[in-house]
């Protein structure tokens, strides 16, 4: 009896380690050239919080090397205020041409930041997109207030930051396979308690990734990040340079094959059962 109760949870403790290891998947990778069009353009998302900086001072521009040069990107980007912080979700912020210094130093005054959310598109070369304040009339609202000891402060929070055009089916692999890591800026934050002003830079290598899954593939994109930040003579910004890897990687994921769990016999469960056929044996 207590061969056969023991016997018995050993099987089934054996049986279950066997069908976890099947129901698991294994992950290949590949580092190859990547042959892909450099014509092609790459979606950029983003999702970044700056507690103390309204958004009638923020411009977002974007450039690259081929000398394509976009300024103050608003199509597929929306903002919204915050107040001490808190992000005012039902309030969609729009663009005042004619604000004014006082506007802006109430704002300030209040605790009022700015959200701002979205997508653009670029090219597959070396460039960079960046928020700052180099507009000229809003240059000239902040040369005021720093004059005046209004303090100006690019801090900020990178909610999401990611590049390619599958989203959703980027964040489902992240979670599931948390070591193809597409969003290494994800939760960043940087907030330098000084009244100089800062230019904060990211340095990006991004790498494109194809995904196997299922005989599928699916193109997203990896990065890598280097950063720093220094006092500037210029307004406070805030930088994403980017360049395109050589290489790309490629993932094949597939289950365990369904011959290992039906050959997977140890040693213990061999010896149960020659220990079982005993038994029955003595019983006739």
């Amino acid at each position: 009896m207590v061969v056969s109760i023991s016997c018995t949870v050993i099987m089934v403790a054996l049986f279950i380690s066997s069908l976890s290891e099947y129901l698991t998947t294994s992950t290949m990778s590949q580092m190859l050239i990547d042959d892909s069009s450099s014509e092609a353009k790459l979606k950029i998302i983003f999702s970044i919080e700056f507690p103390s900086v309204p958004c009638d001072l923020i411009y977002m521009d974007s450039r690259d090397l081929i000398g394509f040069a976009a300024e103050d990107l608003q199509n597929d980007i929306s903002r919204k205020r915050m107040v001490n912080g808190v992000v005012q979700s039902r309030e969609r912020w729009m663009r005042n041409e004619g604000v004014t210094y006082e506007d802006v130093k109430v704002k300030i005054k209040k605790g009022e930041g700015c959200f701002i959310e979205g997508s653009t598109m670029v090219n597959k070369v070396p460039g960079n997109v960046h928020f700052s304040m180099h507009n000229e009339k809003v240059a000239a609202i902040a040369q005021r207030l720093s004059a005046e000891g209004v303090r100006v402060n690019f801090a900020h929070k990178i909610v999401h930051f990611s590049f390619g055009s599958h989203e959703h089916q980027a964040k489902s692999i992240q979670k599931k396979y948390p070591e193809i890591d597409l969003f290494p800026l994800e939760g960043t934050s940087m907030n330098e308690d000084i009244r100089l002003p800062i230019a904060y830079q990211y340095y990006l290598n991004v790498v494109r990734t194809v995904v196997e899954m299922s005989g599928k593939p699916v193109e997203l994109y990896q990065y890598t990040i280097s950063k720093s930040y220094g006092l500037t003579h210029d307004m406070p910004a805030l930088f994403f340079k980017y360049e395109m890897s050589p290489l790309y990687v490629r993932y094949e994921i597939k289950p365990v094959s369904y011959t290992h769990l039906r050959a997977h016999e140890t040693g213990r469960n061999l010896v149960c059962r020659l220990l079982l056929e005993k038994k029955k044996k003595k019983k006739k």
